[in-house]
């Protein structure tokens, strides 16, 4: 009777599979995946900007780094890192009195998040901007953006006394939370929106 070379195959192959399954639990698994040193290294803003400088060529718009850097920070500043953004949401590339009116340049959420994916840092946004939340904050106020969060941490209850700080409005972004130059009076209504709105969602669940 012939043997089945088709079994022999399965059992050789089964065999390599084997090796290769002992051999990988002796990895560490550190080595599978980036550390945080070069996740932090990868995230870098120079080569960011870089890429959405390459990206808005191909569509015909030249720019310089720095417009690029500071349109990054402010597209990051105006809800750039939510997961369910608009992808057309977008910033102006560049001080509106020295650019091309007739051809004005935008970076898009879409170009933003192709970017991070070039440099492999797809779904990084947020972590970009934790990296850089008080560069974001301090270039922010000079262009007088408050953070995305402004709105809602006026609206948080407080008693008749309270002097809510305008002049940290830049900071007040859910990235700044971790910062530790992030000012203490904003790390307060931060926590304090946190749990409004966790003590919210609590009542909603429970009528």
């Amino acid at each position: 009777m012939n043997s089945n070379p088709n079994k022999k195959l399965i059992k050789t192959t089964t065999t390599q599979f084997d090796i290769l399954l002992q051999k990988a639990k002796t990895y560490d698994n550190r080595s599978t995946r980036f550390t945080d040193e070069q996740l932090d290294a990868k995230m870098n803003f120079d080569d960011i900007s870089m890429k959405v400088q390459t990206l808005l060529k191909k569509k015909g718009y030249e720019t310089r780094k720095e417009d690029c850097i500071i349109a990054i920070f402010q597209l990051i500043q105006k809800g750039g890192a939510f997961k369910n953004i608009d992808p057309s949401y977008n910033v102006l590339v560049g001080c509106p009195s020295n650019i091309d009116i007739e051809k004005p340049v935008y970076l898009t959420i879409t170009i933003l998040q192709e970017a991070f994916k070039k440099c492999g840092l797809e779904g990084k946004i947020r972590q970009f901007a934790r990296k850089y939340a008080s560069e974001i904050a301090k270039i922010s106020k000079a262009l007088n953006r408050p953070g995305m969060l402004t709105p809602a941490l006026r609206r948080l209850p407080q008693n008749k006394a309270y002097k809510f700080p305008t002049q940290y409005v830049a900071w007040m972004s859910d990235f700044q939370s971790t910062n530790p130059e992030c000012p203490f009076e904003v790390k307060i209504l931060l926590n304090q929106l946190r749990e409004y709105k966790r003590k919210t969602q609590f009542v909603n669940n429970t009528k």
